[in-house]
């Protein structure tokens, strides 16, 4: 089984709903690919105002996804669908904890032919906040 490498675009895209008030973010990056098997690994650097940059680290399993982010901004959350997950968000204004639902997750591989792509639909609750409901497109494709 051998390891595929290469570089990609990557865009990045979450709609989040709170109480009929939509916030769109999108975002595109330039990262590292690799795939063994049927796991894809996707890392790139955030670069932000005032948290320096941050590293991102994005495990495509089957049935789960983990994004886990290092730098002055650490998580590590993991999507499993129809399950309940707890992530530790530290920031330098302070940690919340987050407890995420998963109610839908696809996934398409990158392949010679078409972009890969993930869209995860799960819900949010962050210490003493209310539920939002997020919507995450992630889409890669090879660098030209």
């Amino acid at each position: 089984m051998g390891v595929v490498r290469k570089l990609i675009h990557i865009s990045l895209h979450t709609t989040i709903e709170n109480n009929g008030d939509k916030e769109i973010i999108k975002n595109t990056y330039k990262g590292k690919y690799v795939r063994k098997g049927n796991v894809e690994v996707i890392t790139y650097t955030e670069i932000t105002d005032g948290f320096g940059d941050i590293n991102n680290r994005i495990t495509l399993h089957p049935n789960k996804v983990n994004i886990k982010r290092s730098g002055q901004i650490t998580m590590n959350q993991q999507f499993i669908v129809n399950h309940r997950t707890e992530s530790l968000y530290r920031h330098p204004y302070g940690n919340m904890m987050m407890e995420i639902d998963t109610k839908e997750m696809t996934r398409r591989p990158l392949s010679s032919r078409a972009a890969g792509q993930v869209r995860i639909i799960y819900d949010v609750q962050l210490t003493g906040k209310e539920k939002s409901e997020h919507f995450l497109v992630l889409t890669y494709a090879e660098e030209k």
